[in-house]
């Protein structure tokens, strides 16, 4: 087994070293690699022989990360999606990302597909960061918007959807989102049951409007629009925001989805569950139950089922109601409905990766470390200039890396070896956001990290400057909070 993935890892190596080109000529400096552990919680077999493989790599100008994200069964086959992704510092290299689609039984690579992901001055609707995946019987859908879409069949091949997002069900069928191509900007609703895909019939078209207001809200920077689209009871329905991590009160009839109400509290709905009428989802550090109340149509707060638990460890089964997340050193598995811990592991004798674990009962996987490669740069080289570096990445959700450089170029900081300096955030207005540095630095290059979560007020999808100011020099960029 441990042979078998051994060739396997080479193989796969190697096929990274052609996607990635030329971004393997330049010396990394620091490399992260490993491989899957399989967990069976509920036979409680545990296999560390080792499944697929990931990496995560510094470059001088850019970042390169795979890891995997998702798991499904297709054709009597047990599939693994590695997410890949490279996130440039310049200009000079492109960013991309894309999906690699594996087979746990026999470990081999199918296909990829990339897709930019670089710099966008106009931030749209349906620009979704995350793949989403939708299971059909002759194969899934990789969702991922305006970034792209891909339909893998049961054949392993590769075709283009058509569509550009699936928000939900309703009944039966599939609320599907495509451009209106005959009004540029804005967006058309289907329904339909997907059984033809990656085509799509566009005989059901549905309006969705604001009630009490006969317009079509859909226009090219509305952020209003239905995003992850549930079912709650009878005709009503929730859904996400396109522009954030509200949540927003739906009915159907008449072949309209009409938008009732906006809920003002602002919940973490990246990912959550309904079921039996309560919603389940990440709240202030905590996995929350909420109660619909349908006499003034709110959600009442119910309980915490898991608390302080991170966002980036904790992951839903897509096939069940169970749900997985690492924390203290440990994996535990629990279920929606009885509210209960079915499963708990002390992970203390294995070095696992800090990222989300993937979970598809009866298995979770989590990434193993293996290797990690630090290469010190021994040369002092100072800076030649002022810089301010576009951030990385970007777009970004929640945290980004902001680089600059002080030089000596400037007469007085070079006489006196420190310069006064500061980098603020600004909103597309001009107000400022935050400070992140107030204070004398020495020249040379550093790097600060800003997490739109971490600051005293919530931050919406959109626009956003930052601005350096060292002695003389000012320089402003701007980089885009994407939810």
């Amino acid at each position: 087994m441990k042979t078998k993935y051994t060739i396997i890892k080479l193989f796969i190596i190697l096929f990274l070293l052609i996607v990635k080109g030329n971004y393997n000529a330049q010396q990394f400096t620091k490399k992260t690699e490993g491989f899957l552990i399989s967990i069976n919680y509920i036979d409680q077999i545990i296999d560390t022989s080792g499944i697929g493989y990931w990496e995560d790599t510094y470059y001088e100008n850019n970042h390169f990360s795979s890891g995997y994200r998702s798991s499904f069964k297709m054709n009597n086959s047990h599939y693994i999606v590695n997410n890949f992704r490279n996130d440039s510092y310049t200009y000079n290299i492109n960013s991309y990302s894309g999906v690699r689609i594996e087979t746990i039984e026999e470990g081999l690579m199918f296909q990829e597909t990339s897709h930019s992901t670089g710099w966008m001055d106009i931030i749209e609707p349906y620009m979704v960061s995350r793949t989403k995946l939708l299971q059909k019987q002759n194969g899934i859908y990789f969702l991922s918007g305006r970034f792209g879409n891909t339909f893998y069949t049961i054949s392993d091949s590769l075709k283009g959807a058509e569509l550009l997002y699936v928000c939900g069900k309703i009944g039966e069928e599939y609320l599907i989102v495509d451009f209106d191509t005959s009004n540029y900007g804005k967006y058309k609703f289907f329904l339909d049951s997907l059984n033809n895909s990656p085509k799509y019939s566009v005989d059901k078209e549905i309006k969705v409007f604001f009630e009490h207001e006969n317009i079509d809200p859909i226009s090219d920077m509305d952020f209003n629009n239905p995003l992850d689209l549930a079912h709650l009871s009878n005709d009503l329905y929730i859904a996400t925001r396109t522009g954030g991590q509200h949540l927003d009160l739906y009915t159907f009839r008449n072949d309209s989805l009409i938008m009732l109400k906006q809920f003002s509290e602002p919940v973490f709905l990246i990912d959550y569950r309904v079921i039996n009428n309560s919603l389940y989802c990440y709240n202030e550090g905590n996995l929350a139950k909420m109660n619909f109340n349908f006499f003034d149509s709110t959600f009442v707060h119910d309980s915490d089922i898991e608390q302080n638990v991170s966002y980036g460890l904790f992951t839903f089964d897509i096939n069940s109601n169970n749900y997985a997340y690492i924390k203290n050193d440990s994996l535990f598995v629990g279920n929606l409905i009885t509210e209960e811990r079915i499963y708990k592991m002390d992970l203390g004798s294995f070095n696992i990766k800090d990222v989300k674990p993937v979970i598809d009962s009866p298995y979770v996987y989590l990434h193993q470390i293996d290797i990690v490669t630090d290469v010190e740069n021994k040369e002092s080289e100072l800076p030649e200039k002022f810089s301010l570096f576009q951030n990385y990445p970007n777009p970004y959700n929640p945290s980004t890396i902001i680089k600059y450089s002080l030089s000596v170029e400037d007469v007085n900081f070079a006489f006196t070896s420190k310069i006064f300096v500061t980098l603020k955030v600004y909103d597309i207005l001009g107000k400022e956001v935050v400070t992140l540095v107030n204070e004398e630095q020495q020249y040379g290059e550093y790097e600060i990290a800003f997490d739109a979560t971490s600051i005293n007020q919530h931050l919406s999808s959109g626009v956003y400057y930052y601005q350096l100011r060292a002695g003389n020099f000012v320089q402003s960029k701007k980089m885009m909070l994407l939810k």
